[in-house]
């Protein structure tokens, strides 16, 4: 009888083992398909993002227009180390063009002078 009983144990402890080591496989693989369905899911997230703000830096580029300087703009950190020099531009056609510019043309531009911005150019040069 207890040889039986031996036996009975050794096989329910075989199977409560096997169902163990199948569970945490299970359990494994299904956290790896999340992690890869999520890094999937952000790598084409990224993709998409840098692809909009190249496109619209593509755009920007390709830009021609005409107009004149309505303000500027010198846009600094808390600390005044980190500086950004924008111009705002009025197109002949009555839009609103935000330029990032480099400080030297910042201080050389005045608000009311015409410049014109080239297709395939960064920056937009003075009409003189």
């Amino acid at each position: 009888m207890l040889s039986w009983f031996e036996s009975k144990s050794r096989s329910a402890g075989k199977e409560l083992s096997s169902l163990l080591v199948r569970l945490i496989h299970r359990k494994y693989y299904t956290e790896m398909e999340n992690l890869q369905t999520n890094l999937i899911s952000t790598v084409v997230l990224i993709g998409i993002i840098v692809s909009i703000v190249l496109y619209k830096k593509q755009k920007e580029r390709n830009a021609s227009w005409t107009g004149k300087i309505v303000r500027k703009q010198d846009l600094t950190d808390e600390d005044d180390e980190n500086h950004v020099y924008r111009l705002i531009f009025e197109t002949t056609d009555g839009k609103k063009k935000k330029i990032t510019v480099s400080e030297e043309l910042y201080n050389k531009a005045k608000v009311g002078e015409q410049y014109t911005k080239a297709s395939g150019s960064d920056t937009p040069k003075k009409i003189s």
